[in-house]
């Protein structure tokens, strides 16, 4: 299988694809949590040494899974503590995996040159233009209020930025605006939020 078609057979999980498309075009790493049977050799086909995917619990979960998991509080907290948990997601993209719904299976997913266009538009942008996208004033906002609720450490706070920046720069603006790092800080998962 190409990863023409691995694109093609991940239904719906539209936020997953964005994530993929924006760790494609800025060559970031990604954790996928989710189920395996949920499209794991369809990610790895399309995403290759970009991907680490973990599965719900035992407990390396802090997504929504919680409603999985038969962990008690104490477990999480150690693994939550853990400096090799920490490592493996502080520099990653971090996305769920949804069960697709019904509906989904009907549709017709985009063809992946459609994708690879768009990667390939992006990088020739950067080339043309060799132009670091400043921060705005109010994404600059966004960062700061994020930095103060979230806690958020120096290097997790660049890895914003850089994700930021490949996200301006898909979309073809010298400016990171507050929707890139709104976007960027999504992607990121807190020790303090389960």
């Amino acid at each position: 299988m190409n990863k023409h078609e691995a694109w093609q057979r991940i239904k719906g999980n539209a936020h997953l694809k964005r994530a993929m498309e924006v760790a494609l075009t800025g060559n970031h790493k990604v954790t996928v949590f989710g189920n395996p049977d949920n499209g794991e050799n369809y990610l790895k086909i399309i995403l290759g040494d970009l991907l680490t995917f973990r599965k719900p619990c035992k407990c390396g979960n802090f997504t929504n899974f919680k409603s999985l998991c038969d962990c008690d509080s104490n477990a999480i907290v150690k693994v939550r503590k853990s400096n090799k948990h920490r490592k493996a997601l502080l520099n990653h993209i971090v996305i769920k995996l949804e069960s697709p719904v019904y509906s989904d299976f009907n549709k017709v997913g985009e063809n992946f040159e459609h994708v690879l266009s768009r990667i390939s538009d992006t990088t020739q942008f950067t080339k043309d233009n060799k132009i670091y996208p400043y921060i705005s004033t109010d994404a600059n906002e966004i960062l700061l209020t994020a930095i103060t609720r979230l806690n958020l450490t120096l290097c997790r706070i660049e890895r914003i930025k850089e994700v930021a920046k490949t996200i301006a720069l898909m979309d073809y603006y010298y400016i990171i605006n507050a929707w890139h790092i709104s976007e960027a800080i999504g992607y990121q998962i807190f020790d303090g939020l389960v």
